[in-house]
């Protein structure tokens, strides 16, 4: 027992013995070809051309990813379970919903090596938003916008004058630009540069 079969063949030839092969067992963690057990037992005394009965291991059959992309973890998790697969799960921001799988490895269909799969999954729902056009708008106005935001521009004056209204200001210049995909975070504070000058 816990030798491979093709290991025990010339022992068995040597002392006549026959060797029978009555059951194989799934064992995904055991090589295949491993002898789990025998019938006599060790140490038990048996005669020249008489059976030995064995049990081997063999390797699970191979089983095909199932669909996870476009379903909820909770469901995945229970059709993965059923399988005997392990996932190995990455959150990643997405536009889809919380914990919401975008992307799987394998692919449906493609066999699994070792009973496991890759699923990437939606951190949160938060949008991409195109970034807006202020050149030429009133810097009150742009504040105003960002103030809604809770955004804090970093403004650079090209027409430094003391005492003049801000909605005298114009904006000339900005970072971001304007059409660059922006993603509105609460956890990560969003850079925004204005350069301003006279309307």
């Amino acid at each position: 027992m816990g030798k491979y079969v093709h290991d025990v063949i010339p022992i068995l030839s040597h002392h006549k013995l026959n060797l029978r092969l009555i059951n194989q067992k799934e064992e995904a963690h055991i090589p295949e070809g491993i002898i789990l057990s025998q019938t006599p037992q060790p140490g038990k005394p048996i005669k020249a051309h008489q059976p030995l009965f064995i049990v081997t291991t063999k390797k699970p059959a191979a089983i095909k990813a199932p669909l996870c992309t476009a379903q909820h973890i909770s469901t995945i998790l229970m059709q993965l379970e059923q399988h005997g697969i392990t996932p190995k799960m990455y959150h990643i921001p997405h536009p889809y919903p919380e914990n919401i799988c975008f992307a799987q490895s394998p692919e449906p269909d493609d066999y699994i090596e070792k009973n496991n799969i890759i699923l990437y999954l939606s951190a949160d729902n938060i949008r991409p938003i195109l970034w807006p056009n202020f050149i030429g708008l009133s810097l009150d106005v742009v504040s105003s916008f960002l103030e809604k935001h809770t955004i804090q521009p970093y403004i650079i004056n090209d027409a430094p004058l003391l005492y003049r209204p801000i909605n005298s200001y114009t904006v000339i210049d900005q970072r971001p630009l304007a059409g660059t995909l922006i993603t509105l975070d609460d956890k990560n504070a969003l850079s925004v540069q204005l350069r301003i000058g006279e309307l």
